[in-house]
């Protein structure tokens, strides 16, 4: 029941093919195998590192949408696996199944996961992945382990920097834990003096530098290093902009109380003699668990806007948390915790497909539209572009190809409408897709977008910059035709 549970809140995202963000991920890894640049190609609130890892999947699916899909999904059981294995020979038998359900479960929350393609399933996945060779390796103390954590860790910081939580977790653990403290109560190799750390810690450092070795020589080669200070200033103040009101820690207070008490009661309900277990880990092992789980808090916390899929990285140290508390393991332990949250993740999924049912993607029927009437490499502007873009052998007519990031700042919607409408006027599109129905559209941005309806500057700066777009667009261009709720713009003939 959980596992169907799991997989049917992702595996309903199959119906929606490149919806939300996972059209532009896609995109990334496309750009980023077939030459092109960030800040010249696009704009957004990733590094250019997010197509190195986005490009393989691109290399083998394509724009194959299930592919990313059911590839995903098995890494949330892979996660799982890994995690578990590794928890069973730290900490004890008992610690494998509450650790591989519970992974499996939380990775697949259907409010956590928000897409069939998100960047947070493939962190989380390679997070478990240093995790599991970190926990080895304060076991047995093989550099090898060491080595594969930091490669592990190293992956996930391409992705974003806070991906190295797992292996900054190992670091405290060597660093900061007494050597008169036992590192592992049963370890098969005794625990290793000042130089036998400094081992580890050098292997680990050689495998989180070789990912960032590769990134800096592809950043240097394809001439985008010196965009990265800028990336970083945007990605700051979009954090830094971010509204945020008492009334936001609400819910993650409520989820946080909520994982505390399934602690408690594990621990306190199950105290009874018949139900404790002996855990073979020493005190870094428990330390590791516990840091692990509050750098990943701190990592959302920085981010401040706290969407649901920035919680999937937390998900697999909450099921190591509860995984390893020394108690036997019973169906009670497993289903009780995870019922409400799966009972709602199982509405939410089912409300995904009939919204996806009512309301079809759009962009299949303006690639099929454009198809015949353009050539290929031509350029053509929508926002979130990309889903046309990799369904076609079109080309985007400007950088700025999503305009979630008007909201950034105060500042953002006109200075990023301002590159738009730069761009337009440079590449001069035959065709420029809008909403249909502007006024419609800015009524229900002001009045649902957080950074929208709490800051005026940035919400009268949001209308003024679509009015802008809007005049620019009936200057040089026509409305020829509307496909579901987005017009179609064609340039005038004066305008060529």
């Amino acid at each position: 029941m959980i596992v169907a549970a799991a997989l049917w809140g992702r595996l309903v995202y199959l119906a929606a093919p490149f919806a939300g963000d996972g059209g532009i991920f896609a995109y990334m890894g496309q750009l980023t195998l077939t030459g092109g640049r960030f800040g010249e190609e696009i704009i957004d609130n990733k590094f250019p590192t997010v197509g190195l890892v986005t490009g393989v999947f691109w290399a083998v699916f394509g724009n194959y949408w299930p592919g990313y899909v059911l590839t995903q999904c098995a890494m949330t059981f892979a996660a799982g696996g890994l995690l578990a294995r590794s928890a069973g020979m730290t900490f004890g038998p008992h610690a494998r199944f509450p650790t591989f359900i519970g992974v499996v479960a939380l990775m697949n929350l259907n409010a956590a996961v928000g897409g069939g393609f998100q960047l947070e399933t493939v962190f989380a996945f390679f997070g478990c992945v240093a995790a599991s060779c970190a926990m080895l390796a304060l076991h047995r103390f093989d550099r090898r382990d060491a080595l594969a954590a930091g490669l592990a860790a190293g992956y996930a910081a391409l992705v974003k920097p806070t991906g190295g939580a797992a292996f900054a977790a190992f670091f405290i653990c060597l660093l900061l834990v007494p050597r008169k403290v036992p590192i592992q109560s049963e370890a098969p190799n005794p625990p290793p003096g000042t130089a036998g750390r400094a081992g580890l810690m050098l292997a680990g450092l050689i495998g989180f530098a070789f990912p960032m070795f590769v990134a800096l020589l592809y950043l240097q080669r394809s001439e985008q290093l010196e965009i990265l200070p800028g990336i970083a200033r945007d990605i700051r103040a979009y954090a830094s902009n971010s509204t945020f009101e008492y009334l936001d820690l609400v819910q993650p207070l409520l989820l946080m109380g909520f994982f505390l008490g399934t602690l408690f009661i594990k621990l306190w309900v199950y105290r009874r003699p018949a139900y404790r277990v002996s855990s073979g880990a020493g005190a870094v092992l428990w330390v590791f668990v516990i840091a692990w789980f509050a750098i990943e808090v701190v990592g959302i916390v920085m981010q401040r806007r706290m969407y649901g899929y920035h919680f999937i990285p937390l998900t697999a140290p909450a099921a190591l948390l509860f995984g390893v508390l020394p108690r036997k393991t019973t169906m009670g332990q497993i289903v009780g915790p995870l019922l409400l949250p799966l009972f709602l993740s199982t509405w939410r999924a089912s409300d995904v497909l009939a919204d996806v049912t009512a309301r079809p993607m759009n962009w299949a029927n303006l690639a099929a539209w454009l198809e015949p009437r353009t050539l290929p490499g031509e350029r053509i502007w929508r926002d979130n572009t990309p889903q046309v873009l990799i369904n076609s052998d079109l080309r985007p007519a400007s950088k700025l190809q999503l305009v979630f990031i008007f909201k950034n700042t105060d500042d953002a919607p006109m200075r990023f409408s301002g590159v738009l409408i730069d761009d337009l006027r440079k590449h001069n599109p035959r065709y420029v897709i809008t909403q249909s129905d502007l006024k419609q559209f800015l009524h229900i941005q002001t009045t649902d977008a957080r950074e929208l309806v709490r800051i005026p500057a940035r919400r009268e700066n949001y209308v003024l910059a679509w009015k802008h777009i809007e005049t620019f667009l009936r200057d040089r261009y026509e409305p020829v035709t509307v496909i579901g709720n987005e017009a179609i713009w064609q340039r005038k003939e004066a305008t060529r």
